[in-house]
C-alpha cells in the first residue's frame, strides 16, 4: 500500500511540474515579457524529482561509477594524478569532482556521485540557458531549456542517469557556446578577463573527457574565427581578445605538462593517457565484446538504431529530424546575412557532438549526453522561426504537426514513468542494497589507512570497503587481455604493488568480473611476475564467493598456517 501511495504520489508530482512548466512556455511564447525568476525553478524541481529515483538507489548502475568514485576517494588522501590514480580513459577532472565527499567526512557512495552529477546537470543548463536567452526572446529561450531538462528528467536507462565523465565536459561546452553567442549577438563586450576564464575553461577539457575535444575544439576555433573576422566594434580589441582566449586555452595543458614533469609522471601521462586512448582503444574493443565498426560508415549505419532504443534519445532525435526539415523547407524566409554565422556554429556543434558519440563505435548510451544540447538549440531556432511574424502559416502548421507527431510517444511514456522505474521500485523495497560478502570481509577486516589492489574488473569493492587503491589502475583489463601495450600495463601494475604495497590484494577473476570472467585464463597464478611477488609478500587470506582475498605478509595471523596459492 505504502509503494502504490509514493508511485501515485511521484507520479502526479512530476507530471504536474511538467504540466506546469509546458504552460508557462505557452504563455511566455505569447508574451514580449521576460521570463520571471520564479519560472526557472519549475525545471529545477522536475529535474530534481526526475533523478530522485537513481540518485537514492544504492547499487552502481555503471560500472564506470564505482571506478570514478575509488578514484575520488584514492585522490582525497593522495592527490597525484596519473601516479596513485590512472584514469584511463577519463581525465582527472572527473575524479576530482569526487573527492568532496571524503573531503567533508561523508562515505564516497553512489548517492553522492549520483548529486554530483545532478549539480554539474544543473550547472549545463543553467549555461545553456543563457547562451539561449541571448540569441532568442524570452519565451523560446524557456521552451529551449524545459526540452533539455525534460531529457534530463524523463531518462531511466542506467547509461544516461548514472555519472558519467560525460557530465564534467558538459558545463565547459555549454560555457563556451554562451559566450560564442554573446559575441555573435554583439552583447556587452567582454573584458580580458572573461576571455581568459572562458579560454581556460574550454582548456580543461582535455583533462575531464579526452572524448569531448573535438566539440570543444571546433567552438573553440569557431570563436576565435568570430572574434578576428568579425571587425567591428574595435579590430583590435578583438585580436588581443582572440590572444587572451589562445593563451588561457593552453595554460591547462602547460600546467599539467609542467606538474608531470615536476612530479614525475610524465612516462605514465604520456603512455596510459594520451598514446593508449589514442591508437589502442580500438584494439581493447574486441576484448570487451564491444562492435568492431571501424569505419565511419558503418558507424553511420549503426546510429538510427543507436539513436532509437532508449525513448527519451528517441523523442529528443525525432523533436530534432522535424525541426531540421521545417528549417530546410523554410530557409529561404530565415536564413538571412545575420543568421548565416549562427547557423555555422551550430551546424559545427552538431558534427563535432555526433562525431563524438559515433566515433568510438562502442554504441554506449552516455556517448548521446553530447548531443542533447545542439539537438535542443535546433528545436529551439525552428521555434523561432515559426513564431516570427513573417513566416507562412504552412509552415507553423507543419511543425506543429511534427512536434505533435513526436510528442505522442513522449507523452506514452512519461505520464507515469515511475510506475515501471526499475531504480524507484527497488529504492523503496531496499533503499540499502546489501554489499557483496568480498566487499563486507574487507569492510570488517580492513583498518583505517589499509589500500587495496583488485585483479580482474570488480571496482565496487573499493566502494564498499572504503579503501583506496593500491594501484592506479583500479581494474586490471588492460594488464590482463592481449593488446599492444599489455606488457607496459603490467610493469606498471607491479610497480605500483612495489610502491604501495597494499595491505589487501583480491583476484576478483571469475564470474563476479566483468569481461575478465574466465579465472583459468585470467587469474593472478597466469602471471609469473604476479605469482612470484605474492607467493614472497602476501599470504592468501581467505577465498569468498571464489575469489581469493590476499593480505600482506606483516598482518596474516601468525598461528595459521600458510596456504598454497592456486
Amino acid at each position: 500500500m505504502l509503494v502504490s501511495i509514493i508511485l501515485a504520489t511521484f507520479t502526479t508530482v512530476f507530471v504536474g511540474l511538467f504540466l506546469a512548466g509546458s504552460g508557462i512556455a505557452a504563455r511566455q511564447l505569447k508574451s514580449p515579457l521576460p521570463v520571471p525568476r520564479w519560472a526557472l525553478v519549475i525545471p529545477g524541481l522536475l529535474l530534481l524529482f526526475g533523478r530522485i529515483p537513481s540518485i537514492t538507489y544504492s547499487a552502481q548502475l555503471n560500472t564506470d561509477e564505482s571506478q570514478l568514485l575509488a578514484q575520488g576517494l584514492t585522490l582525497a588522501k593522495n592527490p597525484r594524478f596519473w601516479q596513485s590514480v590512472d584514469g584511463t580513459t577519463t581525465g582527472p577532472l572527473a575524479s576530482f569532482v569526487l573527492t568532496w565527499p571524503s573531503l567533508f567526512g561523508f562515505e564516497t557512495g553512489y548517492m553522492q556521485a549520483r548529486i554530483t552529477g545532478l549539480v554539474l546537470i544543473l550547472i549545463s543548463l543553467y549555461l545553456f540557458y543563457k547562451a539561449l536567452s541571448v540569441r532568442f526572446r524570452a519565451g523560446v529561450a524557456y521552451v529551449g531549456l524545459l526540452i533539455s531538462t525534460a531529457f534530463f528528467a524523463f531518462a531511466t536507462h542506467f547509461d544516461l542517469v548514472h555519472y558519467s565523465s560525460e557530465l564534467v565536459a558538459l558545463p565547459l561546452i555549454a560555457v563556451l557556446w554562451w559566450q560564442w553567442m554573446r559575441l555573435l549577438n554583439n552583447s556587452s563586450p567582454l573584458s580580458a578577463s572573461s576571455w581568459l576564464w572562458t579560454g581556460l575553461l574550454a582548456g580543461l577539457t582535455p583533462f575531464a573527457k579526452l572524448q569531448a575535444v573535438p566539440v570543444v575544439g571546433l567552438l573553440a576555433l569557431g570563436l576565435v574565427v568570430s572574434l578576428l573576422w568579425s571587425g567591428k566594434p574595435l579590430p583590435n580589441a578583438n585580436r588581443r581578445a582572440a590572444s587572451v582566449f589562445v593563451v588561457g586555452g593552453l595554460l591547462p595543458s602547460f600546467l599539467v605538462v609542467g606538474y608531470c614533469l615536476m612530479f614525475g609522471v610524465w612516462d605514465n601521462f604520456w603512455t596510459f593517457y594520451i598514446r593508449a586512448n589514442l591508437s589502442n582503444y580500438h584494439e581493447l574493443q574486441q576484448h570487451l565484446g564491444l562492435p568492431m565498426h571501424r569505419s565511419m560508415l558503418t558507424k553511420l549505419s549503426k546510429l538510427p538504431h543507436f539513436l532509437w532504443v532508449e525513448p527519451t534519445v528517441r523523442y529528443l532525435f525525432c523533436l530534432g529530424l522535424s525541426s531540421a526539415v521545417v528549417l530546410i523547407i523554410a530557409w529561404r524566409r530565415w536564413l538571412n546575412k545575420g543568421a548565416r554565422a549562427h547557423t555555422f556554429a551550430l551546424i559545427a556543434w552538431l558534427l563535432g557532438s555526433f562525431y563524438v558519440a559515433i566515433a568510438p563505435g562502442t554504441e554506449f548510451h552516455h556517448h548521446l549526453l553530447f548531443i542533447v544540447l545542439p539537438v535542443t538549440w535546433l528545436v529551439s531556432t525552428a521555434f523561432a522561426v515559426t513564431l516570427s511574424r513573417n513566416q507562412a502559416n504552412y509552415i507553423m502548421g507543419l511543425y506543429g504537426i511534427g512536434q505533435l507527431a513526436t510528442l505522442l510517444p513522449m507523452w506514452t511514456y512519461g505520464v507515469a514513468p515511475f510506475l515501471y522505474n526499475p531504480y524507484l521500485a527497488t529504492t523503496l523495497h531496499n533503499r540499502t542494497a546489501p554489499p557483496s560478502a568480498v566487499g563486507t570481509y574487507l569492510r570488517e577486516h580492513a583498518q583505517e589507512g589499509d589500500q587495496l589492489a583488485v585483479w580482474g574488473w570488480n571496482t565496487t569493492y573499493y566502494v564498499e570497503a572504503q579503501l583506496e587503491q593500491g594501484v592506479s589502475e583500479n581494474h586490471s583489463f588492460r594488464s590482463a587481455v592481449d593488446h599492444s601495450l599489455q606488457s607496459a600495463y603490467l610493469a606498471k601494475y607491479m610497480r605500483d604493488l612495489k610502491r604501495n604495497q597494499p595491505v589487501w590484494i583480491v583476484d576478483a577473476t571469475g564470474p563476479a568480473s566483468f569481461v575478465l570472467s574466465d579465472s583459468t585464463r585470467f587469474r593472478m597464478a597466469r602471471y609469473p611476475c604476479l605469482k612470484q611477488y605474492l607467493r614472497n609478500q602476501y599470504r592468501l587470506q581467505a577465498i569468498v564467493e571464489g575469489q581469493a582475498i590476499f593480505v600482506r605478509a606483516d598482518r596474516f595471523p601468525q598461528d595459521r598456517p600458510v596456504t598454497a596459492m592456486r
